[in-house]
């Protein structure tokens, strides 16, 4: 079975590389959330 991020929908690949999702503070969000 094939591990697929259900936030993102990306496959796992060589190296770290770090989702995130949600609105940066400077253009008025709440911030920016790491998701995996």
């Amino acid at each position: 079975m094939s591990k697929i991020c259900y936030i993102c929908g990306k496959k796992p690949v060589a190296g770290r590389t770090i989702e995130r999702r949600g609105l940066a503070k400077k253009k008025g969000g709440v911030g920016k959330k790491i998701t995996g």
